[in-house]
């Protein structure tokens, strides 16, 4: 039987920056967890126990095949399969979103939008249809759909996430400021994006950097 590995948050995040920098051009077909390292602001001893729990991929004085350690982390970032991604709410950020290019590479499809307002119900963004919120239902019945971005008014938020969940889909993507969990034992995941929380934290960070400044004058 296969051992299931759980990885942490911070974990999975450094999984994706590495994916995403062995997806760049690399004229040599191994790489240095020093390497890795340098270029993403790790440290190598991070990298190396990070790789570690893909198995023994290391190769002595050369470091790790890029080719193979790429096959790895798609694996395990699920990226070795198609996604079928719905966007629910289509104003501007869903607009937005619909027309960003970049999400195809990683096999992330994004088949409908959805929406309750006339002005958009029926129109297509960057070739993709836009369905009244009240035929998801049936859509999610003929399509797979995995993932479900809601980008839906605050005060929206919780009835229709919990409407999202009752037509079956299991990942959430939450950009909205609302705190919404899922039911009780349930195997759907939500994620929650707060643009807010970012700028506060990049926020905290300058503020410190400035301190640090003002104490080495």
């Amino acid at each position: 039987m296969k051992k299931f590995i759980s990885f942490s948050n911070r974990t999975i995040t450094r999984f994706s920056l590495y994916y995403q920098l062995l997806l760049k051009p690399y004229e040599k077909e191994f790489i240095s967890s020093k390497e890795i390292a340098d270029q993403l602001g790790f440290t190598p001893e991070i990298i190396r126990k990070d790789l570690a729990l893909l198995g023994q991929l290391g190769v002595p004085k050369k470091g790790y095949k890029v080719s193979i350690l790429l096959e790895k982390i798609s694996n395990v970032l699920g990226i070795n399969k198609n996604w079928n991604v719905v966007i629910i709410g289509c104003g501007k950020l869903g607009s937005a979103l619909m027309k960003y290019p970049g999400f195809k590479k990683h096999k992330f499809s994004i088949i409908a939008g959805f929406d309750i307002s006339k002005k958009v119900v029926n129109k297509k963004i960057n070739g993709i249809k836009i369905y009244h919120l009240n035929n998801l239902k049936n859509f999610a019945k003929k399509h797979k759909i995995d993932i479900a971005v809601i980008t839906v008014p605050q005060e929206e938020a919780q009835t229709t996430i919990n409407y999202v969940i009752s037509c079956g889909i299991k990942g959430i993507l939450n950009f909205t400021p609302a705190v919404v969990n899922p039911p009780y034992r349930s195997n759907v995941k939500i994620l929650k994006i707060d643009l807010t929380i970012e700028f506060l934290r990049l926020a905290c960070i300058l503020n410190t950097l400035k301190k640090y400044d003002h104490t080495k004058k």
